[in-house]
């Protein structure tokens, strides 16, 4: 891999975690709250198509870190850095929606974070140790990627925008425990926010004719 050790194990990176939970939880609150999945099906999300290639070429990214499938680290940054930007891009054509103002905000603070650390987020030694993916903080050599995400191992004091990177910890008994970031988050939460209030909105009603 071109110099770069993988370490951890293949799995669900902290942004698929959070962002999964957002959406399962927001789809049994909305049908608890009397919402529809009829509304939501009618909702209109604008490039949605540019939507589904960013997160699938995503997933591929990260789902082959440990191989040279698709070919060197610099073409596997600058993947992951080009999806978060067509997420991005797709959020701000979806701004007038509820609650993706919110999403916007996740979405370009992860993809500065990415820039600012060359195209992978940074993760503490001790964060990786807490989720039970590393038995202790010496067994991981710093600078080296996380199988099964985006990570990078740097240490606090070494990571740009730190507070913009993977620092909130999600350990056990937690059911699948990982790594996110506060943009991480704030795209769960605006997407949470936008499932609920359009499967409890009340839809639009036209008159069949005039009197």
């Amino acid at each position: 891999m071109s110099g770069v050790l993988a370490v951890g194990r293949p799995g669900f990176g902290g942004d698929s975690v959070v962002v999964g939970l957002s959406i399962f939880l927001a789809l049994i609150i909305g049908l608890i709250a009397g919402g529809s999945l009829e509304n939501l099906a009618r909702l209109q999300i604008r490039w949605w198509p540019v939507l589904l290639v960013a997160v699938a070429l995503q997933a591929y990214s990260v789902g082959h870190w440990a191989t040279d499938t698709i070919g060197p680290v610099p073409v596997r940054t600058g993947a992951f850095v080009a999806t978060h930007a067509l997420i991005l891009g797709v959020a701000l054509a979806n701004v007038r929606l509820t609650g993706v103002k919110v999403v916007v905000l996740g979405a370009a603070s992860n993809l500065v974070a990415l820039l600012a650390n060359g195209g992978l987020m940074p993760v503490s030694p001790e964060a990786r140790v807490a989720i039970g993916h590393q038995a202790t903080v010496d067994s991981l050599a710093i600078g080296s990627v996380v199988m099964g995400s985006k990570g990078v191992v740097v240490p606090p004091e070494q990571a740009n925008l730190w507070p913009l990177t993977d620092i909130f910890v999600l350990p056990p008994p937690f059911p699948v425990p990982a790594v996110c970031s506060i943009g991480d988050v704030l795209v769960a939460v605006g997407l949470g926010y936008l499932i609920v209030r359009t499967m409890r909105s009340r839809p639009v009603r036209t008159n069949g004719g005039s009197c």
